[in-house]
């Protein structure tokens, strides 16, 4: 190999490690974020791109425990807010199987306080019990089973749609009905800590994937926006086009110049 081709790999890998390592910090998710959008999805357990394509998205890789047959894929996030609604959808790719044992478990310290916030705790089950859990009165969802955008053979899907109070507050003990049954985003930088945590007959994964429900500090950081975004939904796409045109166009500049040196 000539000096030449070895001093061009070089370049080329020190000005692709950024982008490199930006795909593999993607791989865990700590933190999530919430769109504030004008046009509210249908909880309704099925999902269309035209109601979801305004929302923050994230996803990662999962494999499942084999003993349920559940296939290795993708588990999607879909996030967006109104002033008084936090919605969310779950596309679940690994599970191929729809059971009344299906449900997912949402935790949360809205406070900081890094103690669990057990009098706002979800249980949310396919059959849609029990209901004397009492996170579930400020939550609406369904559980769907069909094809999405993102695989066309059926699995699971969840929709929810929280209902919240960008008022401060909160001591972390309130119960939903001395709150008018809403989730208290309202802190003082719009975060609360958050975690999803899903049994195994609904695939076993948990966001963040290394998190653990009894310890808040291991959640994931939710900011929610208070005020419209008008950041579209192809502007990550058309960051990352221009960066490697960027790249690529550096990277001939150097070529000619080692070719002439």
């Amino acid at each position: 190999m000539t000096k030449r081709k070895i001093i061009l790999i070089g370049i080329v890998l020190v000005l692709l490690f950024p982008l490199f390592a930006s795909v593999f910090v993607k791989a865990e998710i700590i933190t999530l974020r919430s769109y504030k959008k004008a046009s509210p999805p249908t909880i309704d357990g099925s999902f269309t791109n035209a109601e979801w394509s305004d929302a923050y998205h994230t996803s990662f890789f999962h494999e499942p425990d084999s003993i349920y047959n559940h296939p290795n894929d993708y588990i999607h996030i879909y996030i967006k807010n109104s002033q008084d609604k936090l919605y969310l959808l779950f596309d679940i790719l690994p599970d191929n199987t729809s059971e009344n044992d299906d449900f997912l478990n949402i935790y949360f310290d809205c406070n900081y306080d890094d103690i669990i916030d057990n009098n706002i705790t979800m249980n949310l089950r396919r059959d849609h019990a029990p209901d004397s859990v009492l996170g579930n009165q400020i939550v609406h969802w369904i559980m769907g089973f069909g094809i999405s955008p993102n695989k066309d053979k059926n699995h699971s899907i969840l929709e929810l749609a929280i209902n919240i109070t960008f008022s401060s507050a909160y001591d972390g003990s309130s119960r939903p009905n001395e709150m008018n049954y809403t989730l208290p985003v309202g802190n003082a930088n719009e975060t609360i800590r958050i975690i999803f945590d899903a049994v195994e007959h609904f695939s076993d994964w948990v966001i963040p994937q290394n998190g653990d429900y009894i310890d808040p500090t291991t959640y994931a950081d939710l900011l929610l926006n208070r005020v419209p975004s008008n950041v579209p939904f192809g502007t990550p796409l058309l960051i990352g086009t221009i960066t490697i045109i960027a790249i690529a166009a550096t990277i001939m500049q150097i070529s000619r110049k080692i070719k002439y040196y």
